[in-house]
């Protein structure tokens, strides 16, 4: 009898602990999460305070200040096309990025690895190495996780 006791005390702490498990586990599934459109807001906020005709230094162009190095690995590895001025479209200017991210950190991109990403676009291929990408990806992310949060907010 007291076997019994002790066996049904031990299931039913069991339970409690898996239920706690899973209701945290369900929680941390219905957060919200950052996704691409957080990230190229971010990048936008950085680049051009969201303004697809700002004016850059050098030869950026459109919101997310694409260069024309930039440009040209993205358009040289896959079949989007255009000239670097079409950079002023947003929407092309995310596919360029894609493009970008495809060739030099399919890795990061499909891991939605935002810092990475983040400090390749700022620093170019090599962007994980250079150590002035680090701040520059650091307040994206900050940006990124004040979107999020006001997504959460707001629903």
């Amino acid at each position: 009898m007291e076997d019994d006791m002790k066996f049904a005390c031990a299931m039913g702490i069991s339970m409690v602990i898996l239920l706690g498990v899973l209701v945290w586990e369900h929680h941390q599934d219905t957060k919200p999460k950052p996704t691409i459109d957080d990230y190229f807001y971010a990048i936008s906020l950085m680049e051009s305070n969201d303004d697809p005709n700002a004016d850059h230094a050098g030869d950026e162009v459109g919101q997310y200040g694409i260069t024309y190095a930039f440009w040209y690995d993205a358009i040289e590895f896959s079949s989007i096309g255009g000239q670097h001025s079409d950079c002023i479209n947003p929407a092309y200017a995310q596919a360029i990025m894609i493009a970008y991210y495809r060739r030099y950190a399919i890795n990061h991109l499909n891991n939605n690895n935002w810092y990475a990403l983040a400090r390749i676009h700022h620093g170019g291929w090599n962007g994980l190495n250079k150590k002035h990408t680090e701040s520059y990806a650091d307040n994206v992310i900050n940006l990124i996780n004040q979107e999020v949060k006001n997504r959460e907010t707001n629903r």
